[in-house]
């Protein structure tokens, strides 16, 4: 299923590099003026970036039904480099956007092949619900690369003992399993 030749893992990867420049395309353009505003719960997660860059450190936010501090240190940091407008809002869930599209790629190809992780790949970079959650200030946008890792974890921690009985601890361990 997977060729292992160096011209077709060559051409794969440069298809692959280009449907992520496509996403990333779609991703950025007009990210000031579209989605035009910004909603409630942006608001919020705004406010706790707010926090955390006042020094208030929290394993727990109480905003929102209560928030894990996963995303926040990113928003501030891009607000505390570029400052405190839309583009820095949004640069973080555009690259861990981006990061999730790159980790769900390299799993489906381990899983299932390069073919199917280039349609996967090509799929997500320009489906209407990834793009929109790609541009959005939402930390729910880091659960895709955080799964997809676990996941390929898993599954390299799994396949050795499938295939000749290992016992593969420290893979299993990182993957949470």
């Amino acid at each position: 299923m997977n060729d292992q030749r160096p011209a077709s893992n060559s051409k794969t990867m440069w298809v692959a590099v280009g449907l992520l420049l496509v996403a990333f395309a779609l991703r950025t353009y007009a990210i000031t003026e579209v989605p035009p505003g910004l909603t409630h719960d942006e608001v919020s997660e705004l406010d706790v970036a707010a926090q955390v860059r006042d020094g208030d450190w929290r394993l727990l936010y109480t905003r929102g039904y209560g928030v894990e501090p996963g995303y926040y240190p990113l928003l501030s940091a891009s607000q505390a480099v570029w400052g405190v407008n839309l583009l820095a809002m949004r640069l973080p869930s555009i690259f861990a956007g981006m990061i999730g599209l790159a980790c769900s790629y390299v799993l489906a190809r381990r899983l299932f092949g390069r073919r199917v992780g280039l349609i996967a790949l090509g799929a997500a970079a320009v489906t209407w619900w990834s793009i929109v959650m790609g541009r959005a200030i939402e930390r729910e946008i880091l659960e895709v690369p955080t799964y997809a890792l676990a996941l390929y974890a898993f599954w390299r921690g799994i396949e050795p003992a499938l295939a000749n009985g290992g016992r593969p601890i420290m893979r299993l361990c990182i993957a949470g399993s």
